[in-house]
């Protein structure tokens, strides 16, 4: 009698406890359920709000400088802030009613954390075609560089080769009307002067070849320009000078019988 009602009594603590064991199973999976239900009602306004934000993003005016720089979140920020308001309120406003509250905390900690990506995701195809039209621009202009290289290095050989010629005829002009001047004690700006005034066709012209060749070289022109052009002429002038008159002073070299070579 006495085991009878032992288990008796066992047998009821253990049925109790697969009541109570049943009962908090059921209450988790309809707690799980709630929260499904929840999510599944609360997610149209997150993607409402994203949508929105995605948007406004890419068309933003500045979105093409911001994707090439790396970083569009700013721009995300502001179209949270001001395109995307009311899609943002009100996703806080259901947040509230379905959870019971939270809803700010929610826009400014988990939502904002995975805004970029999210926003990124929707506009992928747009700020690939931003990268590639930038890529695209950038080999034109270095093409474009390279063109107006070379064709600034056509123009300067052709200034080379006309100052050359001009120079030469200009030389020539000097040496010929400085004469006995050459031989004088006059200093070489001197004798550069005065053979510039006999010359002064000839030396125009070489100023001018001289102002076209910094021009082809990428001088900036100016009034300043031509003074310098014709600077740089006296002084090409004036050392020429001194080069002729050094070789004329230096004595010739005398050829001694003794010195060839009997082979």
């Amino acid at each position: 009698m006495m085991k009878s009602n032992s288990f008796t009594f066992l047998s009821s603590k253990i049925a109790a406890l697969i009541v109570v064991i049943s009962a908090s199973i059921a209450s988790k999976e309809a707690s799980a359920q709630d929260d499904s239900q929840k999510r599944r009602s609360f997610l149209p306004y997150i993607r409402a709000t994203t949508d929105c934000v995605a948007n406004a993003t890419r068309h933003n005016k500045d979105f093409s400088q911001h994707v090439i720089q790396g970083n569009i979140y700013p721009i995300m920020i502001d179209a949270l802030k001001i395109s995307c308001i009311s899609q943002a309120a009100e996703m806080i406003r259901i947040h509230d009613v379905l959870y019971g509250g939270g809803g700010a905390n929610f826009l400014t900690n988990a939502y904002l954390n995975d805004l970029d990506r999210a926003v990124r995701a929707r506009i992928a195809p747009h700020i690939e075609s931003v990268k590639q039209e930038a890529v695209r621009i950038e080999a034109m202009k270095r093409e474009q560089q390279a063109r107006e290289a070379e064709l600034r290095a056509e123009r300067v050989a052709t200034a080379e080769k006309v100052r050359d010629t001009v120079r030469d005829r200009a030389l020539s002009c000097v040496f010929q009307e400085a004469g006995q001047m050459l031989h004088s004690t006059e200093r070489a700006e001197v004798v550069a002067k005065a053979s510039m005034i006999f010359c002064e066709k000839e030396v125009n012209a070489f100023a001018v070849a001289v102002r076209d060749l910094l021009l082809a070289e990428g001088t900036n022109p100016s009034v300043e320009l031509n003074f310098a052009a014709k600077q740089r002429v006296e002084e090409i002038l004036v050392a020429n000078i001194v080069k002729v008159r050094s070789e004329r002073m230096r004595p010739k070299e005398e050829s001694s019988p003794n010195s060839q070579s009997t082979l």
